[in-house]
């Protein structure tokens, strides 16, 4: 997989991603990367994840800030979360009310197995609901080119979802998260 591809998928799922929240939410378009500048895109998650939120150390050390290449992003690491079967499992109340300000269902998984069987499993319905997923749990750039490989056309993008496992008190996945909850 190419570079330019890559980071292509990146901005149009971060674009897909912001716009998951519903339309008033968002007042006005935000440029978050131009150039070789960047920014956190933790404040953009404060509606998501509620008032309280505080997003945790953000690069690891030893990384500098700045334009990533191909293998900077790798290993994706969400430690808070792993594969497995959510059960019937459902938000509590307060994270309910803020998932239902969502205009967009997005799902996170992994390169794992269980993750791709899931993917498989769901491609038309995740197409069809206009789903955007994340992939929380990668190693290499290979994995990330196998999971596109099965999303064929789902708006993918990886990333940790440390922030997102904590505040939604989610543990496994794959895990499709709607306005009306989680589902697997």
């Amino acid at each position: 997989m190419t570079r330019t591809r890559i980071h292509m998928t990146l901005a149009a799922t971060a674009v897909a991603f912001a716009s998951a929240l519903s339309p008033g939410t968002w007042a006005q378009t935000t440029v978050i990367h131009e150039g070789t500048r960047t920014e956190s895109i933790a404040p953009y998650m404060a509606p998501l994840l509620g008032d309280g939120w505080r997003p945790q150390d953000e690069a690891p050390a030893g990384r500098p800030g700045g334009p990533a290449g191909d293998m900077d992003i790798f290993p994706i690491r969400t430690p808070q979360m792993r594969p497995g079967h959510l059960g019937a499992s459902q938000p509590a109340a307060e994270v309910a009310a803020r998932l239902r300000g969502l205009s967009r269902p997005f799902c996170l998984i992994g390169s794992d197995e269980l993750s791709l069987r899931w993917l498989a499993g769901n491609r038309s319905d995740l197409l069809e609901m206009g789903a955007i997923c994340m992939l929380v749990e990668a190693e290499t750039v290979n994995d990330l080119s196998t999971v596109l490989q099965h999303a064929r056309g789902i708006p993918m993008t990886p990333a940790s979802a440390s922030d997102l496992a904590e505040h939604l008190s989610l543990s496994v996945y794959p895990v499709l998260i709607t306005r009306d909850g989680f589902r697997q």
